[in-house]
């Protein structure tokens, strides 16, 4: 068969086959979806569905969305056994009531169940996304059928309860589980904390002190180190984004803030501290109390005062720290220069980036960069922050190992 050529988000599931089966729950319109979005981390996807989700949205909608047949119906040729042994992990999305059900007690009275069945007797994971009312999710028997998978090792995606409905998770969010369960475990039983986006400094009640920092990549090395199965919490400033709901998230507002959460985690007990944030640096040393009116102030000074640093929270504590140093019109020597006072500090790496570069820094989704840590030097180019998150992260597994 042709197959369409996408533009990759990542190659995470490259040469890895997954088997997405679709059951019938209004939400298997998201299906192509979703097979789309897997085939983007280079996933090789297979789909089987029940008749009613057939009816619903058609094999040939699935067939284009996986660039390969569908599987609607079971034969004497054992589709179902030559499928799950070529497979490496199951996705069921949208996962109905009945479903849920079935796969817990073993019943395979349909392509979906019995394949299903199948993948488990093979050894493989499954990953469940529920979609139903409200009411069937929360029924005794469904819930008593989700715990039971958990027991039995199947990852169950919980869904979004809102106006009235146990609503299919976010796409990006599901697909991240099935990477998961497919990615190393090289960061298990660690607990990693991550800074990011920006801080507040209050000039009054109404006006601020920030950045442009947006939080991106403080939310794209979290999510990069929770893929490694890490026990992660990210403290992430005020920003626009929406943190996947499968990490931890402390909200802060302030650098103060910031500090304070730092020193809990870290005492608490911290493997990695990844300082991604960018906080304020100063603060008015005379915040006003009420709203500063222009009409009765045409000219205002501010008398600016330095605030500690975050970072200091970690050195010491933390068994291995990372932080991230941002530059202007820097040459790469001399972010590699910063890079080293850091770790003369005590800091184990270093990601110096140079914010003036066109299509790079605060609000891009790149960064012209430096790794620096102890024991070596590279110069990282123009890097996609994904990409540079995974460079960080695997750079973090080689200096724990």
């Amino acid at each position: 068969m042709l197959r369409e050529q996408l533009n990759l988000i990542s190659e995470d599931l490259r040469g890895k086959r997954v088997l997405l089966a679709v059951t019938g729950s209004a939400a298997a319109f998201l299906a192509p979806m979703i097979a789309r979005r897997l085939r983007r981390f280079a996933a090789e996807v297979v789909s089987v569905m029940t008749h009613t989700a057939a009816k619903l949205i058609g094999p040939e909608l699935m067939k284009w969305a996986t660039g390969h047949s569908v599987i609607t119906e079971l034969s004497g040729k054992a589709e179902h056994i030559h499928t799950a042994q070529e497979v490496d992990a199951a996705l069921v999305a949208p996962c109905t009531a009945n479903m849920l059900v079935k796969m817990a007690l073993g019943v395979c009275d349909d392509p979906v169940s019995t394949t299903i069945a199948a993948v488990r007797g093979e050894g493989k994971r499954v990953v469940v996304a529920p979609a139903m009312h409200l009411a069937l999710f929360r029924s005794p028997t469904t819930q008593k059928a989700i715990n039971s998978l958990r027991e039995q090792g199947v990852i169950v995606v919980e869904p979004v309860v809102e106006e009235g409905k146990a609503k299919l998770a976010p796409v990006e969010e599901i697909v991240d589980w099935v990477i998961r369960v497919l990615q190393p475990d090289d960061l298990r039983s660690r607990r990693v904390v991550v800074t990011g986006g920006p801080t507040l400094a209050h000039i009054d009640p109404i006006r601020v002190i920030t950045n442009r920092s947006t939080g991106e990549m403080g939310v794209l090395i979290a999510r990069e180190a929770w893929l490694r199965k890490a026990d992660v919490v990210l403290v992430l400033g005020p920003t626009l984004l929406t943190p996947p709901r499968y990490l931890g998230v402390a909200h802060v507002q302030t650098t103060e803030d910031m500090i304070r959460e730092a020193q809990f985690l870290t005492e608490k007990g911290c493997d990695v501290f990844i300082a991604a944030a960018a906080p304020v640096d100063y603060t008015p040393k005379a915040p006003r109390e009420q709203k500063i009116r222009t009409c009765e102030e045409k000219t205002l000074m501010l008398e600016l005062q330095a605030l500690p640093k975050v970072l200091d929270q970690a050195l010491g504590r933390a068994r291995l720290v990372v932080a991230f140093k941002s530059e202007w019109g820097a040459s790469a020597e001399e972010l590699i220069q910063r890079g080293r006072e850091l770790i003369e500090r005590g800091v184990d790496v270093v990601v110096a980036h140079d914010a003036s570069q066109p299509g790079a820094g605060f609000g891009e989704a790149n960064l012209y960069a430096v790794l620096v840590t102890r024991d070596r030097e590279e110069e990282l180019g123009l890097i996609s922050k994904r990409a540079l998150a995974k460079r960080l992260v695997s750079e973090v597994v080689r200096l724990l190992t």
